[in-house]
């Protein structure tokens, strides 16, 4: 592994913290993310909590996505799939990129 990809690596890390940060900051009384896994481009996380399932459920996996956009320039993020593993717990999985320049 290289100096400029452990950088990047550190660089992603800082952003997924304080996107989770802030998505919880604002959503923590309805859903609350917390950090699986990083594995390349790949992120999971556990979304959960009262999530309301008839009025726009899918928004609180975008809102993420949102986050991630105020939160840093760097990369940005879009939604692959999401499984249910219990009541009002879900698997995310997220697609990340880098933006360049």
């Amino acid at each position: 592994m290289n100096l400029k990809f452990i950088l990047i690596a550190m660089r992603l890390e800082e952003a997924l913290e304080k996107t989770i940060e802030e998505y919880n900051k604002f959503r923590r009384t309805v859903a609350e993310a917390k950090l699986l896994k990083i594995d390349g481009d790949e992120l999971l996380l556990e979304i959960s909590g009262t999530l309301c399932h008839t009025c726009g459920f899918i928004d609180y996996l975008e809102d993420f996505i949102y986050e991630m956009e105020r939160v840093t320039s760097d990369y940005v993020a879009s939604l692959e799939n999401y499984e249910q593993i219990g009541d009002n717990k879900f698997i995310v999985k997220y697609k990340i990129e880098k933006i360049k320049y």
